[in-house]
């Protein structure tokens, strides 16, 4: 079990901010008896108090989350890292639950989807979708991946902003670029051929009223009509009246990469300081498994600036599986913030893998694919045998093509074997106050995990 393997509310806590108008669906397929651990950083969203609910459909009985009810004091000045686990540990391939995260903040209130797979094909995906994660984990690939670098800005009215954009795959395709909605927008490049990566700038004008304005992005898959050639890229313009901000804030992008075999990917770390200008200490951790070409470092960032960072990964060896990796940043009044992302190898091979598990009359064209698909994958390929998965009547997926896709009506059975409650980890960076309904001697530092 790769330690690095965290996971939760880092990227759920990105769709628990005001930037997402209408939040995506989290789904993670984690392997057996395993247990896994994400930072959480909370303040982000207003200063006052958090809670934090998580309606855990096994709690009390064999919880698969280790935390149910937090609440706590923080904001952008006094951050908060949490540490959230799932456990996996006990339950059977094929065990399946779909969480529901509610952040009660200050500024905001959201719920957020999380569905979790028991499988020996580790994946994550993100989608609007709702249903079986076994069966989404399976039919969703990240045939491309669309970002935002930092999604959220705050700008004067009627100033002019820049957005990057990446877009990048390891797979030959045509992306289109279009605006979906929100102020209007001039889109630097609109059709992009791949394989590779490209950074297209998008250039918006504020609006003249104060207020908050989301906006979106759609990019598509020329010729494929599959859920996952469509993605829909979504950030936010605050028009203030005069730029206030506090403390400072991380991104790392893009939230996920595919690669194939043992190719590099390049991440994005930001730091955008809201306050005079001060030092920063960088680090950046990655799985054993994978190897990186960054060294920790201190930078100044002056005051309403941003400084990026490119990361190359890439894996030491040929292996499918599901990575995580984690940019620390460090003020010199010892403030902390932690951005994730993850990265994802030979996906769409693992994919086939999960569904042939799932059901077993599966295996022999999965095992087809597989072959094909080391040998020269492409995106023709990995359509054909996604119309074989969702072919299958009792496959629960019903039609996830691309466009308008109704969410599932799908009534889910979960096989629950016996449960470990994992021990529950709780860490506060300053003040603030923590209840969880276990009881507080089971809450252990982030550090001794």
């Amino acid at each position: 079990m790769k330690k690095m393997l965290a996971l939760l509310v880092a990227l759920i806590v990105v769709g628990m901010t005001s930037q997402a108008a209408d939040a995506q669906n989290l789904y993670i397929s984690l392997k057996p008896d395993s247990r896994f651990c994400t930072s959480v950083t909370f303040g982000g969203d207003g200063r006052g108090e958090y809670i934090l609910t998580i309606d855990d459909p096994e709690y009390p009985d064999r919880p698969w989350a280790d935390i149910h009810r937090a609440s706590f004091n923080a904001g952008p000045g006094n951050p908060i890292i949490v540490p959230v686990c799932i456990s996996t540990e006990g339950r059977k391939k094929g065990s399946e639950a779909v969480l529901k995260f509610n952040l009660d903040a200050p500024e905001d209130n959201i719920t957020y989807t999380y569905g979790v797979c028991v499988s020996d094909y580790e994946d994550i995906d993100e989608t609007s979708l709702e249903g079986s994660p076994c069966a989404l984990t399976s039919v969703l690939t990240d045939v491309f991946s669309a970002d935002l670098i930092e999604p959220e800005r705050t700008v004067l009215p009627g100033e002019k902003v820049s957005f990057d954009l990446i877009v990048s795959s390891s797979l030959g395709m045509t992306v289109t670029l279009d605006r979906a909605d929100g102020p209007k927008m001039v889109i630097g490049a609109t059709s992009l051929t791949m394989p590779g990566e490209q950074m297209v700038k998008i250039d918006i004008e504020a609006p003249s009223d104060v207020g908050d304005y989301p906006f979106s992005i759609k990019a598509s898959v020329v010729g494929c009509d599959k859920a996952s050639c469509e993605k829909t890229v979504e950030g936010i313009l605050h028009v203030a009246a005069e730029k206030l901000g506090e403390g400072f804030s991380v991104d790392l992008s893009p939230s996920n990469v595919d690669v194939i075999g043992v190719r590099s990917a390049t991440y994005y770390l930001t730091v955008h300081n809201f306050e005079s200008i001060r030092t920063f200490s960088i680090s950046f951790e990655v799985p054993g498994s994978i190897q990186t070409d960054f060294e920790p470092m201190e930078i100044s960032v002056g005051e309403g600036m941003t400084r990026r960072i490119a990361i190359v990964v890439v894996p030491k060896i040929k292996d499918m599986g599901l990575y995580y990796l984690r940019g620390i940043v460090q003020d010199s009044d010892g403030k902390k913030m932690i951005a994730e992302a993850s990265l994802t190898v030979d996906e769409a091979a693992s994919d086939a893998q999960r569904a042939a598990e799932n059901n077993p009359k599966l295996k022999d064209e999965a095992d087809d694919y597989v072959k094909e698909y080391e040998k020269d994958a492409s995106l023709d390929d990995w359509e054909d045998f996604n119309d074989v998965i969702v072919n299958y009547d009792d496959s629960g997926l019903g039609d996830v093509s691309g466009g308008d896709v109704p969410l599932f009506n799908w009534i889910m059975v979960i096989v629950i074997a016996v449960a470990v409650v994992a021990a529950v980890a709780f860490y506060i960076y300053k003040k603030g106050r923590v209840t969880e309904d276990a009881g507080p001697d089971r809450f252990i530092p982030l550090d001794a995990q």
